[in-house]
């Protein structure tokens, strides 16, 4: 085990006196959630060895010349540093003291959101979870699901707080499920530096992945969105023809305006299923009332549980009131997208060109 102690030695005692930078935020959660502080004043951390790789990030982190040994008789590596004045800091961050963490480990009061953000993933990396969209995996889901566990309640209780991302929390675990298991996922993963590649692998997975309605893909089902009524009065949205392609909202009541924009109620919340989202597009028929959709496509993200309100501008002043209830607009179903932005120095030429605006097939 490397040392402290010496002329020689590169470890640095005062690496956590302070946490400045994500590598030692993320360091200090792995130590929180798979780590082992021992009354010698050493620390530990054993993970498979499929996972190894993490291990030298880790390492490199506190310092490179800690050796990486696998544990006798079992499928785990690990790496181990003595270090008193070490031991001690982390302590004082994490709330323990040597040979007591996991009932007792405190959320660490860390300077930035930022910074909490690393640690909760590297927590995440060493005692979380994710479902898998795959069919035939073991833990297979049909919408995403990732766990936290630890046996101290304050510290799952100090994580709901912070990351402020609808959950269930048990006595020894904390669930996001569906689209708050994604949002949860790309707060911890989105532009990390480093994370723990295979749980990184399946948020990129489930963000990219939109369900099958068939019975050949990852999770053939038949289709279906969730609706409440919060008007009496309220239709669920419907198809005239099933060869149509979006669902019609009826307008039921004008609700409140803004300068000439007025907004009518549906008396409808809808959520979409995992992976999709809604266009809230004009039916044909709006051409004839003298109305416009204000904002010409809304969209409604599938994180959106409130009413869904429609805002129509009055273009033609000779045009009647409306007259309610009014299907005029419809909703469609998409799938969504979700892509990298990589930024290049320069794009492909192209027939087109920089020409817009009306500039096709001009020369």
């Amino acid at each position: 085990m490397l040392e402290s102690s010496g002329r020689n030695n590169p470890l640095d005692d005062d690496f956590f006196a302070t946490i400045d930078s994500d590598a030692k935020a993320y360091l200090l959660g792995w130590i929180a959630s798979d780590g082992s502080i021992h009354k010698n004043g050493s620390i530990s951390i054993y993970i498979h060895q499929k996972d190894a790789y993490v291990l030298e990030q880790l390492r490199d982190a506190v310092c490179p010349a800690l050796p990486i040994r696998p544990k006798k008789g079992t499928l785990l590596r690990g790496l181990s540093f003595s270090s008193k004045a070490i031991v001690r800091d982390v302590c004082r961050w994490l709330g323990i003291t040597p040979g007591k963490k996991d009932a007792v480990v405190r959320f660490p009061a860390l300077p930035t959101d930022a910074l909490k953000w690393a640690f909760v993933r590297g927590f995440f990396d060493g005692d979380g979870s994710v479902s898998s969209p795959r069919a035939g995996k073991k833990n297979g889901t049909p919408y995403p699901r990732c766990t936290i566990a630890s046996t101290s309640e304050k510290l799952l209780e100090a994580i709901e707080t912070f990351c402020a991302i609808p959950c269930h929390r048990g006595r020894r675990h904390i669930e996001w499920a569906g689209n708050n298991a994604l949002d949860f996922m790309a707060r911890i993963y989105e532009g990390a530096p480093t994370a723990l590649v295979r749980k990184r692998s399946l948020y990129e997975d489930w963000a990219a992945w939109v369900p099958s309605l068939s019975g050949t893909g990852d999770h053939g089902r038949e289709l279906s969105f969730r609706w409440v009524k919060c008007l009496d009065q309220a239709r669920a949205p419907t198809k005239a023809h099933a060869s149509d392609s979006g669902y019609d909202l009826m307008l039921l009541e004008a609700g409140h305006r803004v300068g000439k924009v007025q907004f009518f109620r549906t008396g409808v919340k809808i959520q979409p299923s995992y992976g999709w989202y809604f266009d809230l597009v004009p039916r044909s028929s709006i051409s004839k009332t003298g109305y416009m959709l204000a904002n010409s496509i809304g969209v409604i993200d599938r994180t959106y549980v409130g009413e869904v309100l429609v805002p129509l501008i009055k273009v033609d002043e000779n045009a009647r009131d409306l007259e309610l209830p009014a299907r005029i607009v419809q909703i469609v179903p998409r799938p969504i997208v979700h892509a990298a932005f990589i930024e290049v120095p320069s794009l492909e030429e192209s027939t087109r060109g920089s020409g817009g605006f009306g500039s096709t097939g001009v020369r």
